[in-house]
């Protein structure tokens, strides 16, 4: 399977495409959320699994506390690692996305 880097706009991002966003490899999951933005315009946003975690760390453009879920120990809170990261994809009309997406 070979995969294309392409410009894609919000509306038409689909489930399995890979969006490029700070520094992130976000693997849209499920259906977008859609609501009536204050510009007229749909806003569109997906959950994502950030499949490069490690390199998102490293250069440190996200805090992981912003990838992470957080979970109850006996101590109080703390990230919840086990949940995997995760990304919210969000834009309207006016915004598109380097995405890598499958030839087939």
């Amino acid at each position: 399977m070979n995969a294309a880097e392409i410009l894609v706009p919000t509306p038409e991002l689909k489930a399995g495409d890979i969006v490029h966003t700070w520094g992130a490899r976000v693997l849209l999951e499920g259906e977008p959320n859609r609501a009536h933005g204050i510009t007229n315009a749909d806003v569109y946003h997906w959950n994502g699994l950030v499949l490069n975690v490690e390199e998102v760390r490293k250069e440190g453009t996200v805090p992981l506390a912003w990838l992470y879920g957080l979970k109850r120990n006996t101590e109080g809170w703390e990230l919840d690692l086990e949940a995997g990261p995760h990304w919210v994809v969000q834009g309207n009309e006016f915004v598109s996305w380097w995405v890598e997406r499958s030839n087939n």
